[in-house]
Parts: structure tokens; C-alpha cells; sequence
């Protein structure tokens, strides 16, 4: 399985707009499902 990082700004949109969220005190998760390419998963990080 490879890894890829998230890095246009369109890309988090995409995520955040469509995305799940799971969230605590100090973390807020974004999950969406990789459709095109089911061998790749994406990270991206925002602060």
C-alpha cells in the first residue's frame, strides 16, 4: 500500500467538504474515501 500527501488547496477542500469528521478536545479528523486509486492512501496535515 503507498502513501501520498495531500498538497493543493483543492485537494483539502475536496476532503473536508465530502469528508467524515471524527473530533476529540484536541484533534479534529477529515476521512474520505479514495475511489480513483483503492492501492493509494492520502495524508495531508493543516494547523
Amino acid at each position: 500500500m503507498k502513501i501520498e500527501k495531500l498538497r493543493k488547496n483543492s485537494e483539502f477542500r475536496a476532503v473536508y467538504r465530502r469528508g467524515k469528521s471524527f473530533s476529540n478536545s484536541i484533534l479534529v479528523l477529515y476521512v474520505f474515501k479514495n475511489y480513483k486509486n483503492k492501492d493509494i492512501n492520502r495524508l495531508g496535515i493543516s494547523v
